[in-house]
């Protein structure tokens, strides 16, 4: 079964848009990381051992065979995480694009009155081309339910297959106190 790149992008993107309580809710368009960063300056994670799960609800790639695609839908992926104090109490918009990707734009993201959304877009990196994830979801301290919309578009002339789109739906929750040592 093939890998896909934005699944561990994907769960670090959930994690951190799953609690906060800013009011600006109106549409901001394209935004700094820094400015993503103040818009999630209130946010109040509880530290822990998190578990994440996401699973494609829905799956299109032009040219792939539907019985691959058919694989795709449904599959479940889940994950482990510790947040440590120090992570709770300041995350920061690299969090968003995962691994630290600075070839990614954020655009409107907004969380307020127990709802997140927002979208991103990525190029290079370990990516042939540009993937962009927009989102939308509730959230609460200890939980969060968000789903995601995923295009993954290849570079021309990238050895990686056509266009392709997803369609995942992702819940985390705190599960208890990080294991010795605060890893995973």
């Amino acid at each position: 079964m093939m890998k896909l790149h934005w699944m561990g992008a994907a769960t670090a993107l959930a994690l951190l848009t799953s609690c906060g309580d800013k009011a600006a809710d109106a549409p901001k368009g394209e935004m700094t990381a820094k400015e993503v960063a103040a818009e999630m300056s209130s946010i109040e994670l509880e530290p822990g051992q998190w578990e994440m799960t996401q699973e494609i609800v829905e799956a299109s790639a032009p040219g792939m065979p539907e019985a691959a695609l058919a694989q795709m839908r449904g599959q479940k992926t889940t994950v482990q995480s510790c947040i440590t104090p120090e992570q709770a109490k300041k995350p920061d918009a690299d969090f968003f694009a995962g691994q630290q990707n600075k070839g990614c734009k954020y655009e409107d993201f907004s969380m307020a009155g127990g709802k997140v959304r927002g979208k991103v877009t990525c190029t290079g990196g370990d990516m042939p081309g540009t993937m962009t994830m927009a989102m939308a979801g509730t959230y609460g301290a200890s939980a969060y339910d968000m789903t995601m919309d995923m295009q993954m578009v290849p570079a021309a002339g990238a050895d990686a297959p056509g266009a392709m789109a997803f369609k995942s739906h992702t819940t985390g929750r705190r599960v208890g106190q990080c294991a010795p040592g605060g890893q995973g």
